[in-house]
C-alpha cells in the first residue's frame, strides 16, 4: 500500500512519525510531500519536495583486507541434506 500525504508544511513530529511507521510495517510506503508556491512574473509555480525522515547512520564498510566468511558448498537435490539430517539424529 502506498500513501501520499501532500501538505503546505510538515512538522518534524509528523516526519518522524512517517519514518517510524515505515520502519515498523511491511508493504507500507508513505510519501510525505510539501508544496511551496512562488509567483514568477505573471505565473504561479508550485514546487513539491519529498520530506525524508532521518535515517540511522550507515555502518563503516567492512575491511577489504579480511577474507570473506566461509560459505557452505551448494549441492544438487535434497539427498545430501537428508543424509546429514539422518546422520545427526
Amino acid at each position: 500500500m502506498r500513501v501520499v500525504l501532500v501538505l503546505d508544511r510538515a512538522p518534524q513530529d509528523l516526519v518522524r512519525l512517517v519514518g517510524y511507521l515505515e520502519a515498523v510495517t511491511r508493504g507500507l510506503s508513505i510519501d510525505l510531500v510539501t508544496v511551496t508556491s512562488y509567483q514568477v512574473g505573471d505565473r504561479r509555480v508550485v514546487v513539491p519536495l519529498r520530506e525524508e525522515p532521518d535515517r540511522p547512520p550507515r555502518s563503516e564498510p567492512a575491511n577489504v583486507d579480511e577474507p570473506p566468511p566461509a560459505t557452505t558448498p551448494k549441492v544438487q537435490g535434497y539427498e545430501a541434506f537428508r543424509r546429514a539430517r539422518l546422520d545427526s539424529a
